[in-house]
């Protein structure tokens, strides 16, 4: 199915204005874990849980929704492929 300007459904558009494609039922294990905690600042600590990439964006980055709901926008390179 084509949506607007000749996308196909599922592909998505990077801030650069590069065309990816969002694997939708691909889940991915975050792999990233703070090395310490700073009273104060935000931490994601959501290490080894299971998340989708709803999103890639320009540099590096995902618009990821973990199980729970939350979503964040996470470097790519924090994402590992669940193994079957």
């Amino acid at each position: 199915m084509v949506l607007g300007r000749g996308r196909a459904e599922g592909e998505t558009v990077s801030a650069s204005g590069s065309t990816g494609h969002a694997e939708p039922n691909r889940e991915y294990i975050y792999a990233w874990g703070p090395r310490y905690h700073v009273p104060g600042l935000p931490v994601l600590d959501r290490k080894g849980q299971r998340c989708r990439v709803l999103a890639r964006g320009a540099m590096n980055s995902a618009l990821v929704e973990f199980r729970d709901g939350e979503v964040a926008v996470i470097s790519r390179n924090a994402l590992r492929r669940v193994r079957p």
